[in-house]
């Protein structure tokens, strides 16, 4: 949250949190919790499935291959849903921050690399990368997540960040 003031001061205004703003990420934090809990059971069905499938198949489980295939690629997709839980909840807190604070511009920030996805890309091609609020949320990531919470989708590693008209202007942003 102090990241988020930060960012969104500029001289004259003052950003402070409200009883709503708390209530937002609390919610957010709710919802990003259940949503890896839900994950995280499916790799517990997974794991009795290839367990059951064993037992009745007459063999002995292979733990030692089960955490290898199954152990590996739960740790890998548990990263990726903390990893794009917590960017989608700065994210949201910035833009709804933002909003509530008369930004109606955001320009998108973040590495351009051989890891950036085509979505990615094409946004950070734009000069400037400036977009509206509505812009943003007509535009489709490919992998069903609002890019204004998700920006490419799972890992992206880019950002929302509110600009002033002016500031968009300087940029070259209506030219």
């Amino acid at each position: 949250m102090n990241f988020i003031a930060q960012e969104l001061s500029r001289p004259g205004i003052r950003v402070t949190f409200a009883d709503v703003d708390l209530d937002i990420v609390e919610t957010l934090v709710t919802f990003d919790v259940d949503r890896v809990t839900s994950n995280v059971r499916k790799y517990v069905d997974d794991v009795r499935s290839t367990l059951m499938r064993a037992v009745i198949g007459g063999d002995k489980p292979n733990f030692t291959a089960l955490r290898d295939t199954i152990g590996e690629r739960m740790v890998s997709n548990l990263e990726t849903e903390i990893n794009t839980a917590l960017m989608a909840f700065n994210r949201t807190v910035t833009t709804s921050k933002a909003q509530s604070l008369g930004f109606d511009l955001f320009i998108y920030l973040g590495p351009e690399d051989d890891i950036t996805r085509p979505f990615c890309e094409d946004l950070l091609q734009e000069d400037p990368a400036i977009y509206t609020i509505e812009e943003i949320q007509d535009m489709d990531n490919g992998q069903g997540l609002p890019v204004l919470q998700y920006g490419g989708g799972y890992n992206c590693r880019h950002q929302w960040r509110p600009i002033s008209t002016e500031q968009a202007a300087e940029q070259g942003y209506g030219d």
